[in-house]
C-alpha cells in the first residue's frame, strides 16, 4: 500500500514542482507589490487556493484516466495487488497531495501575516482555530468526490468501453452518483449544524468505502487490459 502511494506521488513530481514554482513566483510578486498593513493578499490567496484546488482535481482526473488507457499507466494493475487496494492507494495519494497544497497555502498565509500584517488575536500574534468537525467534514468530502470520480471513469472504461462521447458519459455518471449518494449524506437543516456536519462527514467516509470497493470490483472483474 505504502509503495503504491509513493509511486502515485512520485510520478506526479513534475506537476508538483510546477505548482511550487508558480506559487513561489506569485508569493514573491505579492510581497513586492503589497504594502504592509494591506489585506489585499487575502484575496490573492483565496484565488490561489481556488486555482490549486481546481488544478488538483483536474490532475486526479487526468492521471487516473490515463492510467486506465495507457500501457505504462495500467501496468500497476498487472501486479498482485487487488483493484480495491490500488484504488484506495490512489485515493490516499490524492488526499496527501491535497494536504500538501493546504500546508503550502498555510505557510504562504503565515509568511504574509508576519511580513505584511493581518489576522491577530489582539496580542499581536497570529491566531485562528479550526475545529475537528470541519476538518473531519472536509476530508470526508474530498474522499467522497475523489471516489466518485474514480468510480465514474472506471464505469465508462468497463461497462461503456468503446462508446462515443466517453467524456460526456463520465460527467453524467459522476453527476448521477453524487446526486444519488448525496441523498444519504445530507440531513435536513432542522438538525443542529454541528450534528448535521458530523453525520454528513461520516456519510462521506461510508460512501467513499462503498465506491472504492465498487471501483476495485470493476477493475478486478470487468477491466480488459
Amino acid at each position: 500500500m505504502i509503495n503504491i502511494i509513493k509511486y502515485e506521488i512520485l510520478k506526479k513530481k513534475k506537476a508538483i514542482m510546477l505548482i511550487l514554482g508558480i506559487a513561489t513566483a506569485m508569493e514573491v510578486f505579492l510581497l513586492v507589490n503589497t504594502t504592509r498593513g494591506s489585506f489585499s493578499y487575502v484575496g490573492y490567496l483565496f484565488l490561489l487556493a481556488l486555482a490549486l484546488f481546481i488544478a488538483h482535481i483536474i490532475g486526479v482526473i487526468t492521471f487516473y484516466s490515463r492510467d486506465l488507457k495507457s500501457k505504462e499507466g495500467y501496468m500497476i494493475y498487472m501486479t498482485p495487488n487487488s483493484g480495491f487496494k490500488i484504488t484506495l492507494a490512489k485515493s490516499l495519494a490524492a488526499i496527501l497531495e491535497g494536504l500538501g497544497i493546504t500546508a503550502l497555502l498555510g505557510i504562504l498565509l503565515a509568511v504574509n501575516v508576519v511580513l505584511l500584517g493581518g489576522f491577530t488575536d489582539g496580542t499581536g500574534t497570529f491566531s485562528y482555530n479550526l475545529g475537528p468537525v470541519p476538518i473531519f467534514y472536509a476530508l470526508g468530502w474530498l474522499l467522497y468526490i475523489i471516489s466518485a470520480i474514480f468510480a465514474s471513469i472506471t464505469v465508462v472504461r468497463t461497462i461503456f468501453n468503446g462508446i462515443k462521447f466517453g467524456g460526456l458519459i463520465t460527467f453524467l455518471t459522476f453527476t448521477s452518483l453524487t446526486s444519488f449518494m448525496g441523498k444519504f449524506a445530507y440531513l435536513p437543516r432542522s438538525a443542529s449544524y454541528e450534528f448535521s456536519d458530523l453525520y454528513t462527514g461520516m456519510s462521506f467516509y461510508i460512501i467513499f468505502v462503498v465506491l472504492t470497493f465498487f471501483t476495485g470490483w470493476l477493475i478486478d472483474n470487468k477491466m480488459d487490459f
